[in-house]
């Protein structure tokens, strides 16, 4: 079975309990740093579709005659 990819809102979600979890201090040093990995992680992925995204927005603004025209582009 595929698990289902995340959304980048629910990355960016999950992103904030572990900054709000780790900000607490109330976590044991092996659990704070599995979800320092976990969140590191996040912001790969995060940062990641966030390019994706700036990309696609480039390519809709540069179409020299002002149409919406997607093309494509290597990830």
């Amino acid at each position: 079975m595929t698990r289902k990819e995340s959304s980048f809102e629910e990355n960016l979600n999950r992103l904030e309990k572990i900054v709000e979890d780790l900000e607490k201090g109330n976590t044991k040093l092996d659990q704070s740093l599995q979800l320092f990995e976990e969140g590191m992680q996040l912001v790969r992925v995060c940062q990641k579709k966030l390019e994706t995204v700036e990309r696609k927005v480039e390519i809709i603004l540069n179409n020299e005659e002002g149409t919406v025209e997607l093309e494509d582009f290597e990830e």
